[in-house]
């Protein structure tokens, strides 16, 4: 699984950060959705994606009204160097087993990014910006209960007990 750490970083650093991470599972989800078998599977994935293409328009709108507080520092969790290489596969994905691994290492880089959203909510002084975090927030976290139902539901139906 993925470790996080804090690193202290400039806003400016988080939010190319986080785009990059969002486009970044736009494409991992798109290219699952392509290689799944499973129709609810390929759906699901499709609507990450959707919901990831937001969240980088989203955080790239906070960028752009935000230029003159690129450079306030803050703590933030981010996942180590080389996270999205663990999803690499040209496999057909034909069972809900790939959902699974992903979902169980992706849900500390989702209650990161919950926490760094959370913490620029705070530094930011922008109103609409802050609901936009707000907005992001309330995204993440449903995304969060949506992956950890994955895992709970994965794990209970394919128990070894």
């Amino acid at each position: 699984m993925a470790v996080s750490e804090f690193n202290s970083i400039t806003v400016g650093e988080f939010l190319d950060f986080a785009i990059e991470l969002e486009t970044e599972a736009v494409k991992k989800y798109v290219k699952f959705a392509e290689l799944s078998t499973d129709e609810n599977l390929k759906n699901i994935l499709s609507n990450l994606s959707e919901v990831c293409a937001k969240h980088s328009r989203m955080v790239y709108k906070i960028k752009t009204v935000t230029k003159s507080e690129h450079t306030k520092t803050m703590n933030m969790m981010l996942p180590p160097p080389g996270y999205w290489e663990m999803f690499e596969s040209d496999e057909p994905i034909s069972s809900w087993r790939i959902l699974y691994e992903a979902s169980k290492t992706h849900l500390s880089i989702e209650e990161n990014m919950l926490y760094n959203y959370s913490k620029l909510k705070q530094v930011l002084l922008n109103q609409d910006i802050k609901e936009t975090l707000e907005e992001l927030i309330d995204d993440e976290t449903s995304h969060l209960k949506i992956m950890t139902e994955i895992v709970k539901n994965y794990e209970r139906t394919h128990s070894t007990h």
